[in-house]
């Protein structure tokens, strides 16, 4: 479980936000990264200009699970304002990352547990990358359809499994 709060300890103001993501594994707690929220771009006033009005129609599928054999189709239509930010700055754990055990890149021999740690170390890496691009959404409308029954549950290949 992932838990993600700003303290006391941390710079808050109107104008930038410091954020803790933390893994919590019961008793056990890890810093995964800082995430700082700066906001030096202003925001616009009424009236001017808040960046260009993109529209998107996005699909989404969901069932095909024991409670819902079915594969349902989702039509989705998003509108929304969208402008160019500066994006945050991540800042990594204190403590370094976990590598393979036995420092060597060509073992093929992992355990459920290394893979695990190579996942979540990969997940820490591209947090801590450099990003390419931040964008805010702002006056967002969105619209679903009700859903489409794409296939039903005597085709289905996950009900035979």
């Amino acid at each position: 479980m992932f838990g993600m709060g700003t303290t006391s300890t941390l710079h808050h103001s109107e104008d930038c936000i410091d954020v803790q993501v933390t893994e919590v594994k019961g008793p056990v707690s890890a810093d995964i990264c800082n995430i700082k929220l700066v906001n030096d771009v202003p925001r616009p006033k009424i009236n001017k200009w808040m960046g260009p009005s993109i529209t998107m129609s996005l699909p989404s599928f969901s069932g095909q699970t024991e409670y819902n054999p079915n594969l349902l189709k989702y039509s989705c239509r998003i509108a929304c304002r969208v402008r160019a930010v500066r994006p945050a700055e991540v800042t990594g754990p204190s403590s370094p990352l976990k590598n393979d055990k036995d420092g060597g890149s060509e073992t093929t021999d992992f355990t459920a547990e290394d893979l695990v740690d190579n996942a979540r170390n990969f997940s820490i890496s591209v947090m801590l990358s450099k990003p390419v691009l931040a964008l805010e959404f702002s006056c967002l409308e969105m619209q679903v359809e009700a859903p489409i029954i794409l296939s039903n549950s005597s085709t289905s290949s996950l009900r035979d499994a």
